[in-house]
């Protein structure tokens, strides 16, 4: 759903005629570069892919070459770090096949995985800087931060900063130990830092004066809430993913551990797991060797999202603005990937110096790893039981019914008995084959390491033993990612399985609980997207209507009403207005969808209902002030009246509150019971009347009325303060927030008045020019030398 419903806010960008920086077809609206909708022009290299694309590059291989691009970096940083370019290389292939960087492909989190290419390329800037603090490598250093940010995923670029301030820490104890200064180089990074984030703040400024406004400061203390941030956290059991990828069942429906769910194993390799742990056991402990082990620990203890999270929620600046602990496991990926590089290095010396620790070890993962794996096979696969799954299938119950009584409990476990025994085989088939896999790739790789460090004194040209483990070493760490990976980019292809699994996943997912095999299916047919006879009927009643919103929950998720410009209430945006959240609190109740000017909702079937939404504008009849601020009580005074076929039920154009900027109302405000003040406006249905809308630009409402006097009009349009502004016959007014969402202005005369209402933020622009100015700075730093030769050039002595 995240990929389709990218794929449709883009789709839905391409089709109108200007740049939507207000996005109304979803969710009421929200702003699209503020809250990170579509921003990819503001990441320069994207230019690079639009023009190949134009070529007959398929988009695609935009997120391909960002992975070969990442792959690249930490091979020239392992090179940096005088290792071969045996363990480089190796290490750099797998930084780009990772199965979380797949997983986050197929997905549809394509910022996240071009974003995460970015950070080997920072470590490798930031060593440079490091080794020589030249203007020259000060420029490039700012110029990686600043794409990375402008990549578009604040939350990989904000774990690469705790990485750079672990790094920095670590310098500096060295540089403190060793009674060294190396000022210079301190005051350059901080330099560089700032440079990078100076030329990001054409988003970034955006983003900031938006996030008071989104979800992310809902909770407490100004962030998600803590129970929403961690939601995702992994548990210290599923470590065991590290080594068997199904233990825990390979994702969607099969998977059984303390997340909400997930859809797939954070997987990074048998192989360069072993490697990695030799790289720590045996290379030598330099400064960045100390940084990624402390790295991969630190991150890992902070992917449980207990108490050292909490710790750094409550106390770390903007850190209680992400959620998702479970992604801070990239890092951790990241930092194995480097030992293991270490570690590859290591072992081609060990082999060559004849160091008997070698085979010693390779010997001892065969025995734990292939030997022990098969031999207790039933038992590990038998330590997953019924019952584990039974009370796993339960707390997912009870999370989401609370209030279910013990009885309740009871009944749901005895019509699920079927479905756990049908998941109990799946995932024990599955770890069997895992096992069985293993085994395999580690006896394999490791045998032959060994069989090549007993021949290697024999061959008088030691070359080709040296390619042929090259290729042993580089082939195994391939295919051992590649299997997983194809079980993740194709869940639905039961080829990749063993007939016993494919059997049980076959059987698994024709059980009425779980999704069926093709729904699994994550490269969508075009067919799949094709307009089906209710979309052309909603498009109709488009032609042929004023503006109006349809509530729809089944195409809410991927966005997919956004492509054809049409309005749904419903949508998802991982930080939409917080605002919002009213509607939703509301149990979507009649008050605020008829405010909300919804006309049409479609239920299943895709059967149309028609619903008595009002205007995309209209009057209210009485205007109210709550005095004391209480929007508990203001949301039980709209909401007592609210089910839409209640003879009781009063609508928003009979009273409305006014929840900002009431003070720059001068009205004569009568009293009312529990602290209410109210102000009514007569009503003439003769005149009093809108004459025209015209919403056809995003950024832009122009409306026409005819008033008896005095009016107070409501626009179906979320309240966002930051960049919006109006005017009544050319005189700037104030914009009033409605019924704590949307907007009003008053009118103070009778007659003819044209209404404009236009989105022009200030923040862009400044932004804008500040990043402008950045990158000139930095590319004159790059070219530093350059432009010195050129003006001596000009300029002799």
């Amino acid at each position: 759903n995240d990929k389709v419903s990218s794929m449709n806010v883009k789709e839905t960008v391409n089709k109108s005629e200007n740049y939507p920086y207000w996005f109304p077809w979803m969710m009421g609206g929200l702003p699209s570069v503020h809250s990170f909708q579509n921003i990819s022009d503001y990441y320069s290299p994207n230019y690079i892919f639009k023009g190949l694309n134009q070529l007959g590059m398929p988009w695609f291989w935009n997120f391909v070459l960002h992975l070969f691009f990442g792959g690249v970096g930490l091979y020239l940083l392992l090179r940096k770090l005088n290792l071969d370019r045996l363990s480089a290389t190796v290490s750099g292939m797998a930084f780009s096949i990772m199965p979380h960087v797949t997983a986050m492909l197929v997905y549809g989190h394509g910022s996240q995985i071009m974003t995460i290419a970015y950070m080997p390329w920072v470590f490798y800037t930031y060593l440079r800087l490091r080794d020589e603090s030249s203007l020259k490598n000060l420029g490039f250093f700012s110029l990686i931060i600043g794409l990375q940010i402008l990549r578009g995923h604040p939350q990989i670029a904000y774990y690469t900063w705790l990485m750079l301030s672990l790094c920095f820490i670590v310098d500096a104890v060295y540089l403190v130990f060793n009674k060294q200064k190396n000022i210079k180089f301190f005051l350059f990074s901080i330099a560089g830092l700032g440079l990078g984030v100076l030329s990001s703040l054409s988003v970034y400024i955006p983003s900031l004066s938006y996030l008071p406004y989104s979800t992310r400061v809902s909770g407490e203390g100004g962030g998600m809430g803590f129970e929403d941030a961690t939601a995702y956290s992994f548990s210290f059991g599923e470590i065991l993913t590290f080594f068997i990828p199904s233990y825990y069942g390979f994702g969607n429906d099969s998977y059984w551990g303390s997340m909400l769910m997930t859809n797939f194993p954070n997987y990074m390799g048998i192989l360069i797991v072993l490697f990695g742990l030799y790289g720590l056991i045996r290379y030598r402990w330099t400064k960045f060797k100390l940084f990624v082990s402390l790295c991969s620990l630190v991150f890992l203890i902070l992917s449980f999202g207990g108490d050292f999270y909490r710790f750094l929620y409550d106390n770390l600046f903007y850190f209680s603005k992400f959620r998702n602990p479970m992604y801070m496991l990239i890092v951790v990926q990241y930092c194995a990937v480097v030992l293991a590089g270490m570690g590859i290095r290591m072992l081609t010396k060990d082999l060559k110096k004849r160091n008997i620790v070698l085979p010693v070890y390779l010997g001892i993962c065969i025995l734990i790893f292939s030997v022990l794996s098969i031999v207790l096979k039933g038992f590990i696969v038998d330590s997953i039981s019924n019952l584990d799954v039974k009370e796993h299938r339960e707390g997912q119950y009870i999370k989401f019914r609370p209030n279910a009584t013990e009885q309740d409990i009871e009944v749901f476990n005895a019509s699920q008995l079927e479905y756990v025994n049908k998941k109990t085989e799946l995932i024990q088939s599955m770890i069997a084959s895992d096992l069985s896999t293993m085994a395999m790739i580690v006896a394999i790789c490791f045998s032959g390491i060994i069989a090549i460090f007993f021949a290697y004194p024999k061959f008088k040209s030691s070359n080709y033993l040296m390619y042929i483990l090259s290729a042993l070493i580089a082939l195994s760490v391939f295919y051992d990612m590649f299997k997983v990976n194809e079980k993740l980019m194709y869940p639905e292809n039961l080829d990749y399985l063993s007939a016993d699994v494919a059997a049980k996943y076959e059987k698994f997912y024709n059980d009425e609980n779980t999704k069926k095999i093709e729904d699994l299916t994550l490269l969508k047919k075009t067919k799949k997207y094709s307009r089906p006879e209710v979309v052309d009927k909603i498009k109709k009643y488009k032609e042929d209507n004023s503006p109006f919103r349809i509530f729809d929950s089944n195409r809410a998720h991927n966005n997919e009403w956004a492509r054809h410009h049409i309005e749904n209430i419903r949508g998802y945006h991982p930080a939409h207005l917080s605002s919002y959240s009213i509607i939703k609190e509301s149990g979507y109740s009649g008050f605020f969808l008829t405010m909300m000017n919804v006309k049409y909702a479609i239920g299943e079937g895709d059967r149309i209902q028609q619903l008595p939404g009002l205007e995309r504008v209209f009057f209210v009849e009485k205007i109210l002030l709550d005095r004391y601020g209480e929007k508990d009580k203001r949301m039980k005074s709209m909401l007592y009246t609210s089910p839409l076929d209640s003879e009781f039920f009063t609508p928003a154009s009979y009273f409305s509150y006014i929840t900002k900027g009431a003070s720059a109302l001068n009205l004569d405000w009568e009293e009312e019971v529990n602290d209410i003040l109210s102000h009514s406006f007569e009503f003439d249905t003769e005149i009093d009347s809108i004459i025209g809308i015209d919403s056809s630009d995003p950024n832009e409402l122009r409306i026409e009325v005819e008033t008896s006097g005095p009016q107070f009009l409501a626009i179906s349009e979320i309240y966002y303060p930051n960049g919006w502004y109006a005017s009544i016959d050319g005189v700037p007014t104030e914009i009033f927030e409605v019924n704590d969402l949307i907007r009003g202005v008053y009118i103070d005369s009778k007659g003819t008045h044209e209404i404009k209402m236009w989105y022009d933020p200030d923040d862009l622009k400044w932004g804008r020019w500040l990043s402008w100015i950045a990158f000139i700075i930095i590319f004159g730093m790059i070219f530093s030398d350059k432009i010195k030769h050129i003006y001596r050039r000009l300029n002799p002595v």
